[in-house]
């Protein structure tokens, strides 16, 4: 299942993504906020097969980005929470020349809008580290609300938003464009 943006095309993970898995999963700028270390290619290739056995499983998972130019930009999408057993997680990296432009929340706002309209799933949590400004604002910005501060089982300090389907919906529809 493809999807878009106004600026950005969606086209689901696969084995083929190796390359682009290893190379956010060994860049420090987007990893210290994610899992707080560096992954090498073992772990990102174990990292990509999780990510496509979902798409095989579930019918949805991650997606890959790209904008009008071409250039892979980031991905995100909805998956089984590792932190939180029965929650589906939304989640999103953008590679650092990507920062700032706005994608990374059209990519999560797509990812809740198929979470929540076309798979109608009654709740979405997402965790971020407490100082990733950036990334909360995203969540806040796509109509998602802090729920509470924890300590991963990484033990690194996070956040977790959330939002419940029908008042996303109602948001949405209230949200201006």
């Amino acid at each position: 299942m493809d999807i878009r943006t106004a600026r950005l095309g969606g086209r689901p993970v696969n084995r083929g993504d190796l390359d682009y898995v290893v190379s956010m999963d060994t860049n420090w700028s987007v990893q210290k906020t994610l899992f707080g270390k560096l992954s090498g290619r073992v772990e990102s290739q174990q990292r990509l097969e999780r990510w496509v056995r979902i798409w095989e499983t579930q019918g949805f998972g991650f997606w890959i980005f790209s904008n009008t130019r071409g250039e892979v930009i980031g991905h995100a999408g909805i998956f089984n929470s590792p932190r939180e057993e029965g929650s589906i997680e939304v989640g999103y990296a953008l590679k650092p020349a990507h920062w700032g432009k706005g994608y990374a929340m059209e990519m999560a706002m797509v990812s809740l809008d198929v979470a929540f309209v076309t798979f109608a799933l009654p709740r979405i949590i997402a965790i971020a580290a407490p100082e990733n400004i950036a990334s909360r604002r995203v969540l806040e910005k796509c109509g998602m609300a802090l729920d509470r501060e924890f300590v991963s089982t990484q033990s690194l300090p996070s956040v977790r938003y959330s939002a419940a389907r029908n008042d996303w919906i109602r948001w949405r529809s209230q949200a201006s464009p």
